[in-house]
């Protein structure tokens, strides 16, 4: 049985694409959203995230380097102990 808890999850984890929601339990959150306007909200926010994350870069290799420099400062900053 669906419920609005439910519904939250499925549009959080899956986002707001119904397509992507699974199978099984779709057209009973597709006749839930149809019954519970007040749900809409809950879809949107999802699809606004999928919209960001869509469109955010996909390229983090400039990080990496950052990264590769934190972790050389972290080691270079604590002597390593005599064994």
């Amino acid at each position: 049985m669906m419920s609005r808890e439910r519904f939250n999850e499925l549009t959080a984890a899956y986002g707001g694409e119904p397509k992507k929601w699974p199978e099984q339990e779709r057209a009973e959150a597709l006749a839930w959203l149809m019954r519970n306007p007040a749900s809409r909200g809950q879809l949107y926010q999802a699809q606004s995230l999928d919209a960001l994350l869509a469109a955010a870069p996909l390229d983090i290799s400039p990080a990496a380097p950052a990264a590769a420099a934190l972790t050389a400062r972290i080691v270079a900053a604590h002597p390593r102990a005599v064994t």
